[in-house]
């Protein structure tokens, strides 16, 4: 799969708490959520406005065994990934 520039892939087991840093959490503890949904994240991020593709058949590669579907969206934005994730993760926790 090729992205074009600026196009981010984000999957929801970054943002998950009870999952390690070496499983795929990609945000530090205390900005992660329990028991996050894909649906959670689109929703933060029509909110804050960004164009996104949803992909929710795919598992996360470190997750591939896992029963849940943890599935990932396609974010364009011109932002860092890391400023992205941060932004993402500071509006789960409030909602």
């Amino acid at each position: 799969m090729r992205l074009e520039r600026g196009a981010h892939v984000v999957w929801a087991v970054y943002f998950e708490r009870s999952v390690t840093r070496s499983r795929g959490r990609k945000v530090p503890r205390r900005m992660a959520v329990e028991n996050v949904r894909l649906s959670d994240i689109v929703q933060v991020l029509a909110q804050l406005g960004y164009r996104y593709e949803v992909r929710a058949e795919k598992k996360h590669p470190a997750n591939w065994f896992d029963e849940r579907r943890w599935g990932y969206v396609v974010v364009y934005t011109e932002k860092k990934k890391g400023e992205l994730l941060r932004e993402i993760a500071s509006r789960l926790r409030k909602a």
